[in-house]
């Protein structure tokens, strides 16, 4: 996903984030073999693998949802330049990669069981991501939705930024968690 594509100004912001997002998962993992891609650090928390099956869980979440409202956004067809929501500045503070502050997850997004190629799941829903943002370009990033993770209202524009900072915000946590296992 190239900035040069996109003529919406949020869409070209969000597009080095989120290319850069692959290269930085393949990192993390790189050289880790299921045992310690299952291995929790030492002073509790999730295994690598445990931060990519939220995540996957978080974007199938989030992608549905996304596709309905960018139908409803291209019907309309009246474009708004983009404002983010409220809540959804609210949201991507509180997630942000350099906000450290432990935030509590919902039993829906907590990854009980991890499935089978849960890395290459994850990065199938971020080229879901960038295929849907395509779509999105001069669409209207202003139409509302809710989010489908908690019960409160963003508009589409938050939910393409809110993707892409959790996972950076998880990919740092799996970064470090490498680390505190000692691979």
């Amino acid at each position: 996903m190239t900035t040069a594509t996109f003529r919406d100004p949020l869409l070209a912001s969000l597009a080095p984030r989120l290319a850069a997002i692959e290269p930085r998962t393949r990192a993390v993992v790189l050289g880790l073999d299921s045992a310690r891609l299952g291995m929790r650090p030492p002073g509790g928390g999730w295994s690598v693998a445990e931060v990519f099956e939220h995540l996957v869980r978080g974007n199938q979440a989030y992608l549905p949802s996304m596709e309905k409202v960018l139908a409803e956004a291209r019907r309309r067809g009246a474009r708004r330049t983009y404002r983010q929501s409220l809540v959804g500045g609210l949201l991507l503070r509180a997630i942000a990669e350099d906000n450290r502050a432990r935030l509590p997850t919902t039993s829906k997004m907590t990854p009980v069981a991890v499935r089978e190629g849960v890395v290459e799941a994850f990065l199938g829903t971020l080229a879901r991501t960038a295929d849907l943002a395509r779509e999105a370009d001069g669409a209207d990033l202003g139409v509302r939705m809710w989010s489908p993770i908690a019960p409160v209202p963003i508009n589409l524009g938050d939910a393409f930024a809110i993707i892409v900072t959790h996972a950076e915000r998880h990919l740092g946590q799996a970064e470090r968690t490498r680390r505190a296992i000692g691979a």
